[in-house]
């Protein structure tokens, strides 16, 4: 990215003759704007110089409207964003979906829906099933390519199926967090009516590793001299499965378990219901279902506090596994 571009998370419409409403998806924000400084961000695309592109603003006047747009945050100046200490985003893809690329994402998302879970239960069962004794040669290599194309296709699944309800995704890329590397998309999949898309959207990435866990399972047992790089490539992807499944905020898990529920933040209402007695004993009133949400609350409570241990965990048995 040569030049400012206009944040791609954020949607407007125009208020009157004189100001644009902005809002900022990835905060949740609303906020007023100039008409004339929004029409000129909207032509700030990362590739065209901001001081040719209205030949009657002097470059004082470019230079003003650059900062304002910087106050605001509505424009970026680069495809990495930093976001705090140990964490850095470099975006790969700014998707722009027109009818061709809802086509391939559909068709896509519904073979993911079709084939993750076969796929899956067909690796396990032949892996179990035959228990191969794997050429250990390229276990490394198979473990990290694994490991990467896992935390990639997680994502894009994320993002094919968002493409595919018509939920607004702004971007895709690779990112280091709190120190770890991983990949990310922006998809605003609360906006989705239908619960069940919603469901989808959060939770196709774990489908994704799964299919990948059933796909390396069932080649480990047909390509014997590279059985062990497909069977630790397996592995990873079951692991990021399984911790995204976990009911943590932030995780697919927590997003999945709070559409089932229709809780919007489950997270602050499972710390309200732990802490709120008076609030257990009317939920206790309303019978099975509300008991079942006193359950899930205590779980998600739990699993705050347990996540760290479970992330050193996991971190040890892989590391065991080459030792």
């Amino acid at each position: 990215m040569k030049y400012p571009m206009f944040n791609n998370w954020l949607t407007f419409r125009r208020e009157s003759r004189d100001t644009y409403a902005v809002h900022n998806h990835v905060l949740d924000e609303d906020f007023e704007i100039d008409a004339r400084l929004m029409r000129f961000a909207r032509r700030l695309n990362g590739k065209r110089d901001p001081y040719r592109i209205d030949p009657s603003l002097s470059r004082a006047e470019v230079e003003w409207m650059l900062d304002e747009l910087d106050e605001n945050e509505l424009v970026r100046h680069s495809r990495v964003l930093t976001a705090g200490l140990g964490t850095v985003l470099c975006a790969l893809w700014f998707p722009k979906p027109n009818k061709r690329m809802r086509a391939v994402c559909r068709v896509c998302n519904a073979l993911l829906l079709l084939l993750w879970l076969p796929v899956f239960a067909a690796g396990t069962a032949l892996f179990f099933r035959l228990l191969p004794i794997p050429n250990t040669d390229w276990a490394l290599t198979g473990f990290i390519l694994g490991f990467a194309a896992g935390l990639v296709l997680h994502e894009a699944a994320h993002a094919f199926a968002g493409i595919a309800y018509g939920a607004p995704v702004f971007e895709f890329g690779v990112t280091i967090r709190n120190f770890l590397p991983g990949a990310y998309v922006m998809v605003d999949s609360p906006l989705l009516k239908s619960r069940g898309q919603r469901i989808q959207v959060n939770a196709a990435g774990v489908e994704m590793n799964l299919l990948l866990t059933g796909v390396c399972l069932l080649l480990s047992c047909a390509v014997p001299a590279l059985g062990a790089a497909f069977l630790y490539a397996g592995l990873d992807n079951f692991l990021l499965a399984m911790f995204n499944i976990i009911f943590v905020d932030g995780l697919d898990g927590m997003s999945v378990l709070g559409d089932l529920l229709g809780i919007e933040d489950l997270t602050d209402s499972a710390r309200e219901i732990v802490t709120n007695r008076a609030l257990r004993k009317q939920l206790r009133a309303a019978g099975p279902v509300g008991r079942v949400v006193i359950a899930v609350s205590v779980l998600v409570r739990v699993l705050q506090f347990a996540l760290p241990l479970l992330i050193l965990l996991n971190v040890l048995e892989v590391v065991a596994c080459f030792m």
